[in-house]
């Protein structure tokens, strides 16, 4: 009997600090992501969400410990995991197009060119995140907020049965945070697999199923949404902090009638 049929990732104390750094980012990390939910990690910066993200995805390896992806039935298998890290350097002045198609890579064979079909795919995405208007610009003329979007439309070109991404909605005005979110309310109802970093808390409850809430190295908590409480999120921001539920909608405030913790 599969006791990890519904086990995406699999940690097991996991213990991890930075090269050259005396203080550990995880000691003794254990935790299980599940199988086709919307996973939020969620704390302060250097708290190691993208540290997390990356021990997910096996770019970097713990000391002790071991993570284990339970259900893949490759890791090489082509557009299996997409990855969205936080920042990104490019060497190359594409345009827009031409980066969103770079998601359609594991799908092109060696020395071939791009099909009809992996066209047909960027311009869904891009008519999917209204980037009518950019498709023609160079990469170099964008701005943060629009750089942002086109990077999200390359991981969702891609057609990825898991998708890990940091921090998405950085740089990104409301109406196109509200996009973004909606597009991955979509893929989860298509049973794709999300595990994301943000530091705000109102925006993984609109979306996330499980949260991880990471305290810069003195501990984790695990759960569902109702461990988003105002205990649990002053500790973790270190600032004292008010929840409010308003039409199912979780809000967060700043508790000015408390003193800062």
């Amino acid at each position: 009997m599969n006791t990890y049929k519904d086990i995406l990732f699999l940690l097991n104390k996991v213990y991890y600090k930075y090269p050259g750094s005396n203080r550990p980012i995880f000691r003794g990390l254990s935790l299980k992501i599940e199988c086709g939910k919307v996973t939020a990690i969620l704390g302060q910066n250097g708290s190691g969400k993208s540290t997390l993200l990356k021990l997910l995805l096996g770019v970097i390896k713990p000391y002790n410990g071991f993570v284990k992806r339970v259900n893949f039935k490759s890791a090489s298998q082509a557009g299996l995991v997409a990855f969205l890290p936080q920042t990104e350097f490019l060497g190359f002045d594409y345009s827009v197009e031409e980066y969103i198609l770079f998601g359609r890579v594991p799908f092109i064979d060696f020395l071939s060119s791009p099909k009809e079909s992996d066209y047909k795919n960027v311009s869904s995405v891009i008519n999917d995140l209204k980037l009518q208007e950019l498709k023609g610009k160079k990469i170099n003329q964008l701005s943060g907020g629009e750089f942002q979007r086109v990077r999200i439309a390359r991981a969702l070109a891609q057609n990825p049965k898991v998708l890990l991404l940091d921090e998405p909605t950085t740089y990104l005005d409301l109406y196109h945070k509200k996009l973004i979110m909606d597009s991955l309310k979509k893929l989860h109802h298509q049973g794709v697999s999300i595990v994301f970093a943000t530091h705000d808390p109102m925006e993984a409850a609109n979306i996330a199923e499980n949260f991880i809430l990471l305290n810069k190295g003195k501990g984790v908590i695990i759960g569902k949404k109702d461990i988003l409480n105002e205990n649990n999120l002053s500790d973790i921001f270190s600032i004292s902090l008010k929840t409010i539920m308003l039409n199912k909608q979780l809000f967060v405030i700043h508790n000015e009638e408390s003193p800062q913790l």
